[in-house]
C-alpha cells in the first residue's frame, strides 16, 4: 500500500513499521509468480529469469520477495525510463544521472574539495573519490 504523507510518498511494510520512499514502485506480482517452496523445504525463487546457481533457498519467505525486486525492479526513475531494485538505489541513480532532481529532493550529496588540486568532486560519495585520487593523482588510497 502507498501512502502520501507530507508530500513525500511512504509504504507500509511488516510489523507495522515504515519507510521514507522518495520514488514511485510498481507492486510486485503476487508471490506465486516468483516464489517456490514451504515453511519445511525452504523458499527459493522460480523466475525464469533467475540465475541463481544453484538455487538459493531462504527461511523466510519476505527473503525471496526481496530477491524477487532484483527481476522486477519496481522502483521507476520520474526522468528517464531507468528502474532499480530498491529506493537507495535510485537514489544514487538520481545524484548521478539527474543532479537537478536530487539537489530539489535534498540529497544531492555534497561537492568535496580535492586536497591535492583543490577541483570540486561532485557527489562526494567514497568511491567517485578514490576513482578521483587514482586517476588524477596516481593514488591508491583506502
Amino acid at each position: 500500500m502507498v501512502n502520501s504523507v507530507d508530500g513525500a510518498s511512504r509504504r507500509s511494510i511488516e510489523g507495522g513499521r515504515r519507510a521514507l520512499q522518495l520514488f514511485q514502485e510498481d507492486e510486485l506480482p503476487p508471490t506465486y509468480h516468483y516464489m517456490g517452496g514451504n515453511e519445511f523445504t525452504g523458499y527459493s525463487c522460480k523466475h525464469p529469469g533467475c540465475t541463481q546457481t544453484p538455487r538459493k533457498t531462504y527461511k523466510l519467505p519476505s527473503r525471496v520477495t526481496k530477491h524477487a525486486r532484483n527481476h522486477y525492479k519496481p522502483v521507476i526513475c520520474p526522468i528517464c525510463p531507468e528502474r532499480r531494485a530498491e529506493q537507495g538505489d535510485m537514489k544514487k541513480h538520481v545524484q548521478i544521472y539527474h543532479r537537478s532532481l536530487a539537489t530539489d529532493l535534498g540529497i544531492s550529496g555534497e561537492a568535496m574539495p580535492c586536497p591535492l588540486c583543490r577541483c570540486i568532486i561532485s557527489n562526494s560519495r567514497k568511491d567517485n573519490f578514490k576513482r578521483h585520487m587514482r586517476d588524477s593523482h596516481g593514488l591508491e588510497r583506502d
